[in-house]
């Protein structure tokens, strides 16, 4: 089973925050680009961000007076939420992708935001309507990877992630289209099986009936009871081919065996024997076919609905690749353009924090599906 996986290496983020609204009720005063700059200075110093520096980035994100700063704080707000496994992170790369003015920003916003909106792979859809919900999700995000080629012509990653989603999307396609065979043939199966049951009911009725008048059981009636018995047999093993749950399977086990007896019965001449009987095996094949209509759109056959096989889109981007060093080892990630020049900024009014800042580098989001 595949399994997401996200890392963030060094982010842009801030370290102090307030609430969204002040202690008395009124709207807070708007956050000052240069005070904007000194928080995400500040936090170069952390290498493991977490839900309060979050909070603190959505602050500015929503109170910053530059436009500019606030896309970068909602773009790695919603880098950070990713990380962290939180809802709204597509919910802040969308607005980074939206208000972001530098097109390199909102490329890396689109195809960060592609990874959030793709589907959870660890668990397989649960019926028709989970697997149509998984391929909505699936095209948004072929679309976002697709549409980072606006913006950036040569970002191969982004072109292959895009024929990937699509491979997965028609694997998907597939298995739809087998669930729904399937599916068609357990409603098919269902209303055999109350067939069959209607019609053993009806001999059990006539058993009854010459039972009662102390009629001997014709030599036809076991004929035809012997018949019933052939085509429960031939439904058990049509349950079991278009994947028929247990329940419904243990009930046309319980018919089958009923018949038999009552097959018995009246090769014994045993009319009474025989109406009991056959009147359990009507029953239990009706039980059969609810079994089988309550277990549609459960997923019965959910374990094969994950297009298996399919490599996964690739975490890595523009945004997130970080470069190896000369002795091969890897080097710590680049940060955005913008953010790169506000934290100079800062450098040179706090020269305590160049050890940050010589070699920033872009946030890292790395995705393993």
């Amino acid at each position: 089973m595949v399994k997401r996986i996200l890392r963030v290496a060094m982010v842009a983020v801030v370290v102090a925050g307030g609430s969204a609204r002040a202690q008395d009720g009124t709207e807070p005063a708007s956050i000052s680009a240069e005070t904007a700059r000194h928080r995400i200075g500040a936090m170069l110093a952390k290498s493991e961000p977490d839900k309060n520096d979050l909070n603190a980035l959505a602050e500015i994100a929503e109170r910053c007076a530059d436009p500019s700063i606030r896309a970068v704080a909602a773009y790695n707000a919603g880098t950070i939420a990713m990380r962290l496994g939180e809802a709204d992170a597509a919910v802040w790369l969308r607005r980074a992708e939206t208000d972001a003015a530098d097109p390199s920003l909102r490329a890396r916003s689109r195809f960060n935001l592609a990874h959030a909106v793709m589907p959870n792979q660890e668990e397989p859809p649960a019926d028709i309507a989970a697997v149509d919900a998984r391929i909505a999700a699936l095209r948004e995000a072929a679309g976002l990877f697709r549409s980072v080629l606006d913006l950036e012509p040569g970002h191969a990653e982004a072109a292959a992630n895009t024929e990937r989603v699509r491979r997965m999307i028609r694997d998907l396609m597939e298995e739809r289209a087998r669930m729904e065979a399937a599916q068609q043939a357990r409603e098919e199966l269902a209303e055999q099986l109350e067939q069959l049951a209607r019609q053993q009911e009806q001999r059990a009725q006539e058993s009854q009936g010459r039972a009662e008048r102390g009629e001997p059981s014709p030599e036809s009636e076991g004929s035809e009871q012997r018949a019933l018995n052939e085509q429960t047999e031939r439904a058990s093993e049509q349950a079991e081919r278009s994947g028929a749950g247990d329940e419904a399977q243990e009930a046309i086990e319980r018919a089958r065996r009923s018949q038999e007896q009552a097959e018995e019965a009246l090769g014994r001449g045993d009319s009474a024997e025989a109406a009991d009987r056959q009147r359990e095996a009507a029953e239990a094949l009706r039980e059969a076919a609810e079994a089988m209509r309550r277990a549609e759109g459960r997923g019965d056959d959910a374990e094969n609905a994950q297009g298996q096989g399919e490599e996964a889109p690739t975490g890595e981007s523009e945004a997130t690749r970080a470069e190896a060093g000369r002795d091969g080892a890897e080097a710590e990630p680049r940060i955005d353009p913008l953010a790169e020049a506000l934290l100079d900024k800062e450098r040179r009014e706090r020269e305590q924090r160049g050890q940050y800042l010589q070699r920033g580098r872009r946030q890292q989001v790395e995705r393993d599906w």
